[in-house]
């Protein structure tokens, strides 16, 4: 049994934006590697402008497990061009050790979280706030594309998966975009702090602001009331 902190550790999240008409090139394909992938102006979820993939706990294996996913939702992509691919970590870390829980956009959606012509999604993770400030999901976070015509995969060089320093400017960019309230809320999930959170949970009910507990409820159902059985050999 992986108790809550490996679990959220280990998470990530793994989300496809499909290129289309003149964005379907492999030179707007690389200037995402460089840029990041746009949220239009004012949206509150990177839902507006990915499509979820899959979602697993990080593990060795993570190259063999996009590609999979790849396999399985091949059709949820366009049949042609090439296709970013956006992958997130639950919690970063940075090297001093100070962390940021961002969660998962996709978690427990319902009905009522999906968006009708006109409208918005509404933001469901810390992760959603922290983009739909910078507007835009920044290039650390995206995995690289998908070359349709050729069936491969193209790795980002900028990912936060390749080294340390690219995971603390992530850090940076994320913390610096978060006001002081989301920070203090995404600490306390990182850690874990069930006195922090159930103290910030009364304040949001106080002051109405249902945005915040909904994101840290989601959380707490998903990583901190309940351990989840891992396989050994995805560790």
């Amino acid at each position: 049994m992986t108790n809550w902190k490996e679990k959220m550790e280990r998470g990530y999240n793994i989300a496809g934006h499909n290129m289309r008409n003149s964005e379907g090139s492999k030179e707007a394909a690389e200037k995402v590697f460089e840029e990041g992938l746009i949220i239009a102006d004012g949206k509150k979820s990177i839902r507006h402008t990915t499509v979820q993939l899959g979602d697993k706990y990080r593990n060795k294996r993570i190259k063999e497990d996009i590609n999979r996913l790849l396999t399985e939702y091949v059709y949820s992509l366009t049949s042609e061009g090439y296709n970013i691919l956006v992958m997130s970590p639950t919690t970063i870390k940075n090297s001093s050790g100070e962390e940021l829980f961002l969660g998962d956009p996709y978690l427990g959606i319902k009905e009522s979280d999906f968006a009708t012509d006109g409208q918005e999604y509404k933001a469901l993770s810390i992760l959603d706030l922290a983009c739909s400030q910078m507007g835009k999901i920044p290039p650390e976070f995206i995995y690289g594309y998908v070359n349709i015509h050729e069936g491969k995969i193209v790795e980002n060089p900028n990912h936060y998966s390749h080294n340390q320093e690219k995971m603390d400017d992530l850090f940076d960019k994320i913390k610096s975009s978060l006001n002081s309230v989301q920070i203090e809320v995404s600490g306390a999930l990182a850690k874990g702090d069930k006195t922090k959170i159930a103290y910030l949970k009364k304040l949001f009910e106080t002051y109405a602001m249902t945005e915040m507990n909904e994101i840290i409820e989601k959380a707490e159902k998903e990583y901190l009331e309940k351990d989840v059985n891992i396989d050994q050999d995805e560790i």
